[in-house]
């Protein structure tokens, strides 16, 4: 009890400090990136009403691995990516809840890394506070990561989120080529172990899902390729869960020749995330399972979605850029 007590204290004072340094943060040291996650949230709730076909949700796993642009190019479908990194099931439960009060997505995918990370009573509190609080002080629109007072977290993979700040969000997505090999060999092990679906995730999923039949949108399981992150009693875990709620799995690591992985270009950290190479074939893939399912329209002659063919546009340009 002492311990949560002085932690509550810890977490105050800490957003004490946050709002008193937040601004000066942000402008002085040109850390743009930790406004992504507000940028994203409002890019969907500002958007013209019951104008996205489908979402993709989760951690990091999510946010690199799909780029809705490109469905948009070849099929003329609009989505967005609302992954966000280190999102717990939580918080993605309250941000599809804001995503589709006035969208009607077909589809909602969840990428699975998210069902593992585990949701403790406090972390649960300070997310639930911070949330409603995001609408009074936009600061705490931001990542958890200032939540957690860990000054490390703030600068975990900071080289990578300099570089993608100079690149536009397009759809969610933002572009990321870097390459850093994976060398370790084939990763996919059958084995009849499963991990545990702890009680807090569960909890949350258990709240996607009821949301989604709710909304009559047809909620997709997918793994995305990630030799750091995935393992086979994962993959039995979410397949046993999906299974019993009549879901479908779409586990990417399974299917490495299929989609085309390479790992020694596909990679931009040594196999925890796809880059764009590895996300431009996911794409590609995700963009013709929602072609055979034949519920969707291609909106690409429609004067209602121009915006989407200069995001397009802007999206091209930052690709010869670079």
């Amino acid at each position: 009890m002492r311990k949560n007590i002085l932690k509550s204290i810890g977490f105050l004072l800490g957003l004490i400090v946050v709002l008193l340094l937040s601004s000066n943060v942000t402008v002085t040291y040109g850390l743009g990136f930790l406004q992504d996650p507000y940028t994203k949230m409002s890019d969907v709730t500002d958007a013209p009403a019951n104008t996205y076909d489908y979402f993709f949700i989760g951690d990091s796993e999510c946010s690199t691995s799909v780029t809705p642009i490109e469905i948009w190019q070849n099929f003329g479908y609009t989505g967005y990516n609302c992954g966000i990194p280190g999102q717990r099931l939580g918080d993605t439960y309250s941000w599809l809840k804001k995503c589709i009060k006035n969208q009607s997505p077909k589809y909602v995918f969840l990428e699975t890394n998210a069902l593992f990370r585990e949701i403790t009573y406090m972390k649960e509190i300070e997310d639930s506070v911070a949330f409603k609080m995001s609408d009074v002080f936009p600061i705490f629109r931001y990542h958890n990561d200032w939540l957690n007072i860990d000054i490390t977290s703030l600068w975990e993979n900071r080289e990578d989120q300099i570089n993608d700040s100079s690149q536009p969000t397009i759809a969610g997505y933002k572009y990321n080529a870097k390459i850093s090999p994976y060398t370790n060999g084939d990763y996919v092990t059958k084995t009849k172990a499963k991990a545990k679906l702890r009680d807090k995730p569960l909890l949350y999923l258990n709240k996607i899902m009821e949301l989604c039949k709710e909304r009559d949108i047809q909620l997709v399981f997918y793994s995305a390729p990630s030799p750091v992150c995935w393992n086979y009693s994962k993959h039995n875990a979410a397949e046993a869960f999906a299974k019993e709620n009549n879901l479908e799995y779409l586990d990417f690591n399974t299917q490495i020749n299929e989609i085309g992985i390479d790992w020694s270009k596909d990679t931009r950290d040594k196999g925890n995330h796809i880059n764009y190479h590895g996300a431009k074939k996911l794409t590609t893939y995700i963009g013709n399972y929602l072609l055979k399912s034949n519920k969707l329209v291609d909106h690409r002659g429609d004067a209602l979605y121009d915006s989407w063919n200069k995001d397009l546009e802007t999206y091209l340009e930052a690709i010869k850029t670079k």
